[in-house]
């Protein structure tokens, strides 16, 4: 599943992959670092959906989905950052996969501080089911 996501970006195989080929070339990142941030995000979704809270749920189900998104672009863009002839002109041939991977990070801690500001007064009021 999350392999598919590194392979399509909004329906169009990605910068990296599409423009540098020996990106390829590189030791892929080991499957227990992978293992390890989707087992991370799956903490974290696991601790927000026994909320009593709904709408806090909510968000913190939203945001493990954004976690688990991102996790692939992190992986292309170490992968292609690890190259040793990488160049400024190379570095442009990711900048779409970069401000992509910026833009969900954003979201991410967005949504991080959203739901820090909404827990006070949300704890509150009373659980759904109550």
């Amino acid at each position: 599943m999350y392999q598919d996501l590194e392979k399509t970006q909004a329906g169009e195989p990605p910068m990296v992959e599409a423009q540098t080929p020996e990106a390829a070339d590189h030791e892929p990142l080991s499957a227990q670092v992978r293992e390890a941030r989707l087992q991370c995000v799956q903490q974290y979704l696991m601790s927000v959906v026994s909320q009593k809270d709904a709408v806090r749920a909510g968000f913190g189900v939203i945001n493990a989905g954004l976690m688990a998104v991102t996790v692939p672009f992190a992986e292309v863009l170490e992968k292609y950052l690890r190259k040793p002839s990488l160049s400024i002109d190379n570095v442009q041939k990711i900048l779409p996969t970069l401000d992509t991977y910026h833009r969900l990070t954003r979201l991410i801690e967005r949504f991080g501080q959203l739901d820090a500001r909404i827990a006070p007064v949300r704890e509150k009021k009373r659980p759904l089911g109550s």
